[in-house]
């Protein structure tokens, strides 16, 4: 037995404690719910899912396997204005240094890493062990690698030392 409720925004329909209809027969028959196969809207056929899939891809102009990512030397370079020296980084940041995401979701290759430092191991390979890069110009969204050089912890600590006490 349903009964209406009266809300402020519509009306919904409730069923009363102990009710018989076809709904919660199912349900507590264990024929119907989230532990049938296919949930609580069914299974779909393999033609039907390829057709809904089509469907979808029409709609929205995407090619059924998504849109092709960008490379990511093109994706970097899209969020860096060259400036008065300085490459500035556009894109995300984290304390000031830029954030770029590399590697793909799919081979769980996924993670940020620092910008300065992927275009660094770009251009020049890896950073030498025990070294760190250093913003010669001082400014930690730059990622131009000519204003970056591998340097030791305590070195890169005195020389941020030094630019701040120089006004």
């Amino acid at each position: 037995m349903h009964r209406k409720v009266g809300r402020p925004f519509g009306s919904r329909t409730f069923c009363a404690p102990g009710c018989e209809c076809r709904k919660h027969t199912l349900r507590n028959s264990g024929q119907w719910g989230a532990d049938r196969p296919g949930g609580f809207f069914g299974t779909h056929s393999e033609a039907t899912k390829s057709v809904i899939k089509a469907k979808r891809a029409a709609q929205t102009n995407v090619k059924p396997g998504g849109p092709m990512p960008l490379p990511a030397e093109q994706r970097f370079y899209s969020k860096v204005q060259k400036k008065d020296g300085c490459w500035e980084w556009l894109g995300a940041k984290n304390h000031g240094y830029g954030a770029f995401m590399v590697g793909s979701s799919k081979d769980g290759t996924r993670r940020i890493v620092r910008a300065h430092r992927w275009v660094w191991e770009q251009v020049n390979g890896e950073v030498p062990a025990g070294r760190e890069l250093d913003h010669l110009c001082g400014n930690r969204s730059c990622v131009n690698p000519s204003h970056l050089e591998p340097v030791t912890h305590t070195e890169n600590i005195k020389r941020a030392l030094q630019r701040q006490e120089v006004p």
